[in-house]
């Protein structure tokens, strides 16, 4: 929906002719890996930090030759410490407890069938539900608030839930920093 939303002819030549851009070389883990790689340890954190990287790793990132082992054990150290930011700014939030991760979601729209995943729901002892998405790369929400939407998925979600929606945030877990982008009436509180 988004790429409909950009760029029509684009979505087409992707969505149905199924056509992909080369990916360009990259040195060390590749960056689509790495996001798949931190969505498993963030759906795995309910265990401690050190075990949700540890099995993460286990089950994505395969064994190599020594520089690559050597590569792959910076990565864990970094993912390590990421999360350990993480959930340090997530216990300092007012109470939730969380009640779905990756989970999947079917959604009827114009007579199609859209199938997505929402990487995270909470539910706040204020009252409501916050959908979650994490992104491992900058990511605005200002698109949510054109006439012409962009990035669609958490305002779709949030749009066909069951009504009780008290907000939707994306979580960037970057190199960098972790920020919080939100909106809705039960997002005054997070960090």
């Amino acid at each position: 929906l988004d790429l409909q939303s950009a760029c029509p002819l684009r979505a087409f030549c992707d969505a149905r002719l199924g056509t992909r851009p080369l990916e360009p070389p990259s040195r060390g883990i590749d960056p689509r890996l790495r996001g798949i790689l931190l969505h498993r340890v963030l759906e795995l954190a309910s265990a401690d930090a050190a075990t949700a990287t540890a099995q993460a790793f286990a089950e994505l990132m395969p064994a190599g030759d020594a520089a690559w082992d050597r590569l792959l054990e910076a990565e864990r150290r970094r993912v390590q410490e990421l999360l350990d930011a993480f959930l340090a700014l997530e216990a300092d939030r007012p109470p939730f407890r969380t009640v779905a991760v990756e989970q999947r979601i079917e959604i009827e729209l114009a007579g199609r069938s859209l199938v997505g995943r929402m990487d995270r729901e909470d539910r706040l002892e204020s009252g409501g539900r916050l959908l979650i998405d994490y992104k491992t790369g900058r990511r605005p929400i200002s698109g949510w608030f054109r006439e012409r939407l962009g990035d669609c998925q958490l305002p779709l979600y949030a749009q066909h839930g069951d009504g009780d929606i008290a907000g939707v945030a994306v979580v960037t877990l970057g190199e960098e920093r972790i920020a919080y982008r939100a909106a809705g009436a039960g997002t005054g509180e997070l960090p």
